[in-house]
């Protein structure tokens, strides 16, 4: 299921948002043991790269954007372990960077 949520975003946004926005809300749920880190680096698998590719994406549709972000932020502010570069705040700093933007905004908004 993990490996269509990018696909289910970009099919159904608003309703993969809403689920998102109300798993981070619940502290024991099922989608923070996706952000588990593998133990093998090499051939494990990080199924939280999934959410994170799915946010990401979301983030270009002017009407997502924010709550992309919002939850991208609520899920950083868990400081959890991460085993590879691909984190919330990685994905943050890249929708930010001055220079190469990864997202809807513009200098002019």
């Amino acid at each position: 299921m993990h490996l269509f949520l990018p696909t289910f975003a970009e099919a159904a946004p608003e309703a993969v948002l809403e689920k998102i926005e109300n798993e981070v809300k619940i502290e024991n749920s099922q989608l923070w043991h996706l952000f588990t880190p593998s133990k093998d680096i090499l051939l494990g698998r990080n199924y939280y790269t999934y959410i994170l590719w799915t946010l990401e994406q979301l983030v270009w549709y002017d009407e997502f954007a924010v709550r992309a972000i919002l939850l991208l932020v609520t899920i950083n502010e868990k400081n959890l372990e991460y085993k590879i570069e691909n984190s919330p705040e990685t994905s943050l700093y890249e929708i930010f960077c001055l220079w190469c933007p990864q997202g809807m905004f513009k200098f002019k908004r």
